[in-house]
């Protein structure tokens, strides 16, 4: 597969760590999975859930220290929030300040270290014995030449991708990112418009998905939000599985089948679904020829034929 190697941020040198990486897209589960590695006793999460240097050095190449917080994109507000309450805690509590030097360094180090793949695989030091990884939504829709970098130099790290109804996602990220608290009678339609069409590539679609498949093989697995609503247990254990877990533990996890990050509950106005629907079938057709039962479900439930594009 012959791919551009672009926007190269490495030494040369390949790095076993991150053990995986979820590369969303939000609202697929991501806050779930999460929650529930966390609590497996062979796993070592950061403080930070989403460190975003793959996606950050792709869409933000030349963002250095002072513009990482003085810009004015949404990530570079979450630097500022991180900075500032990392900030009080110390003020709060010097005592711990010092008596936890390991935490203290890795926030100077994620705050102000110079971003290269060497200083990313850095963040994820643990015991030989322990599974670490990171959760960035934003990584799914990386562009084909810095998904090929990134198989490169992290050549055993494992790809854990969800996907979920392009319709419902669609939905939940909207009520998410742009309805929030507001009154959905005072959201006009070109709102809606704008909006669905902006967001529409950060679905990551059957070519990224194909992509994804080809440069990681069997280090890389598709996993269905669906699935996990019908099934957390088994979702949660074949997870384990494949990053070389003890399946054991789970039976002892908190939250198992909760709903982690829930957004508000609003039902989808027929307008908005069918504008979603009109929006999202070519890939829903798409990734029913690639992923079988699941995207088939989607055609049927929005009365849609499955037809290869």
């Amino acid at each position: 597969m012959a791919l551009p190697d672009q926007n190269a941020k490495g030494t040369g040198v390949t790095h076993a760590r991150p053990h995986f990486l979820h590369v969303g897209p939000e609202k697929t589960g991501t806050s779930w999975l999460y929650d529930m590695l966390a609590q497996h006793p062979q796993v070592r999460l950061n403080p930070v859930k989403e460190v975003r240097y793959l996606w950050e050095s792709s869409a933000f190449p030349t963002e250095g220290v002072v513009a990482r917080f003085r810009g004015r994109d949404w990530h570079n507000q979450d630097y500022r929030d991180y900075l500032r309450e990392r900030l009080r805690y110390y003020s709060a509590h010097p005592a711990r300040a010092v008596g936890s030097r390991g935490r203290l360094a890795w926030d100077l180090k994620f705050l102000f270290g110079r971003r290269s793949d060497d200083w990313f695989a850095s963040l994820f030091d643990c015991d030989a014995a322990s599974v670490t990884g990171d959760f960035s939504p934003q990584v799914s829709h990386l562009p084909p030449w810095d998904i090929l970098r990134l198989s490169r130099a992290f050549p055993v790290t494992k790809i854990l991708l969800t996907l979920r109804d392009p319709v419902e996602w669609s939905w939940s990220f909207a009520r998410m990112s742009m309805i929030q608290g507001r009154d959905l009678a005072g959201v006009s339609e070109s709102e809606f418009e704008n909006f669905f069409a902006e967001y529409a590539t950060y679905y990551p679609g059957a070519g990224s998905l194909i992509t994804w498949r080809q440069l990681f093989g069997e280090r890389f697995k598709l996993l269905f939000f669906e699935d996990i609503i019908a099934d957390p247990a088994s979702v949660i254990a074949d997870v384990c599985t494949f990053l070389g877990l003890s399946t054991d533990p789970i039976a002892s996890f908190e939250g198992l089948s909760d709903r982690s990050n829930a957004g508000r509950d609003l039902d989808l106005p027929d307008r908005v679904r069918r504008r979603l629907v009109d929006l999202h079938q070519d890939q829903m057709r798409l990734l029913a020829e690639l992923c079988g039962s699941r995207p088939r479900e989607w055609l049927a439930r929005y009365g849609l034929e499955q037809r290869t594009v």
